[in-house]
């Protein structure tokens, strides 16, 4: 199931659970690898993934929310619980509300990059074996390649609501940094 799925599952199951309620579905996923190399030799590898889901409910002008990092169906019914108890137990306010669709058309931005992916790890930080004569090539003055890191991450996020905004985004991040020493003699 994709996150834009996951997120109007909940948010279905918050319009059963309270009916007449507005709410909002937030979700975000993401896979992040990090490579470190000392003096030209591998040191350490970090590879994680992380999603979590949130819930905005708004009952009777009361606003409460819900949090999980599960994404199983308990998970979800027991998100919707949360928000609704958290909603009993703060006063009415007015002004809160969850946004209307607006009569918009975002432009499409491909942030997704499909060269970068769990897969091409290896490809992708390959280059930091070759990092430290690469340097110093380029400025004679400089003695050592101390520590270089490469870091990727693939993200994706899905929003929806009661009132029917309904939107999903992919994204890639990529860097590397370097810290080295030089010397002028």
């Amino acid at each position: 199931m994709s996150l834009l799925e996951t997120a109007e599952n909940v948010l279905a199951r918050a319009k059963r659970a309270a009916p007449g309620a507005q709410a909002d579905v937030f979700l975000a996923a993401a896979e992040s690898q990090t490579s470190e190399w000392s003096q030209g030799s591998a040191e350490n590898f970090f590879s994680g993934t992380s999603h979590g889901l949130g819930l905005r409910l708004i009952q009777g002008n009361r606003l409460g929310v819900g949090y999980t990092n599960c994404l199983d169906s308990d998970a979800m019914d027991a998100v919707v619980q949360q928000a609704m108890a958290s909603s009993r137990l703060v006063g009415e306010d007015p002004f809160v509300d969850v946004p209307s669709p607006v009569p918009w058309k975002a432009p499409f931005l491909d942030l997704k990059d499909p060269t970068i992916s769990p897969s091409s790890w290896a490809s992708h930080s390959a280059f930091l074996a070759e990092l430290e004569g690469k340097v110093r090539q380029r400025d004679g003055r400089i003695t050592q390649v101390l520590k270089g890191s490469y870091h990727q991450t693939l993200l994706e996020t899905a929003l929806v609501n009661s009132r029917g905004i309904s939107a999903a985004l992919q994204g890639t991040t990529v860097g590397f940094d370097i810290a080295c020493v030089a010397s002028k003699e």
